[in-house]
């Protein structure tokens, strides 16, 4: 955890071109114990439909499957700990759409083999230096330097093992 992985998630949720080529942007936080009730009402609302009255799944499903059918969706699975929410749950309805793309983001690598991804991109520890350089901008303008902070970064890049997070 800290790596970036959500953090780079938003960046290409929120790119103009990703808002411009799909209709529909769902973002769904997978939990470690979330419901699947709940997941489906939230998708079904960020696809634009209500869902006030339903309650249990087989109610859901098919409402998410008419929400979204006919349109292009760019879903977003963010922090998913077990392949469970995708093979049992909602690959089904996103398969059926006309032009679904997803986007996972994952500790696990496992998890991404049993989903079968088609591209995985692992995002890696920062090293030392670009670890300074991150505290450097958060801390100071761009064009202003310390000596004496230096030494304090550096100490602060090495504890925080690489985690843009911890920094």
């Amino acid at each position: 955890g800290g790596v970036g992985k959500t953090t780079l998630a938003q960046k290409i949720y929120n790119e103009q071109r990703i808002r411009e080529k799909f209709q529909v942007h769902i973002w769904l936080c997978i939990s470690q114990n979330y419901t699947e009730t709940s997941l489906l009402k939230q998708a079904i609302r960020m696809a634009g439909g209500i869902c006030d009255q339903l309650e249990t799944k087989t109610e859901l499903l098919p409402l998410l499957v008419d929400t979204i059918r006919g349109k292009s969706v760019f879903l977003v699975l963010d922090d998913v700990w077990k392949s469970d929410v995708w093979i049992d749950l909602l690959r089904l309805p996103f398969l059926r759409g006309l032009n679904s793309h997803i986007l996972v983001t994952s500790r696990n690598l496992d998890v991404l083999v049993e989903m079968h991804a088609t591209y995985t991109h692992r995002v890696n520890k920062m090293n030392d230096c670009d670890g300074l350089e991150l505290q450097m901008k958060m801390s100071l303008g761009p064009y202003e330097q310390s000596r004496e902070l230096q030494w304090c970064w550096i100490s602060n890049c090495q504890k925080g093992y690489g985690l843009p997070l911890a920094l």
